[in-house]
């Protein structure tokens, strides 16, 4: 929320895209943040994987919005970091897994 009380869209959407369910969020030891996109509601599962995971990484030119996986998972809906930053753990949900 900006000083002013009002809400700051960072990101709606990907190469023209609409996110279709941004759901987690984690930050790593340099301030960047990822997210979980969990793909339509219907629209993505086992049978059609269409989930993502993003990075927002601080990079000299400003932030950049950079896919980790894109389009591929089935029902993303948890993020994380490992402390020293060398691996990203992420909730599949309709898999029944946590891969990296």
């Amino acid at each position: 929320m900006n000083p002013d009380g009002k809400y700051r869209t960072l990101v709606g959407s990907y190469e023209s895209a609409q996110l279709q369910g941004p759901s987690s969020l984690c930050f790593d030891a340099n301030r960047n943040l990822y997210f979980t996109d969990s793909g339509g509601l219907g629209e993505t599962g086992l049978h059609n994987p269409r989930g993502s995971v993003f990075t927002i990484s601080n990079s000299e030119g400003g932030p950049m919005l950079k896919p980790i996986a894109l389009n591929c998972l089935a029902y993303p809906c948890g993020v994380a970091v490992s402390a020293d930053g060398r691996f990203i753990y992420v909730c599949e949900q309709a898999q029944n897994r946590i891969i990296r």
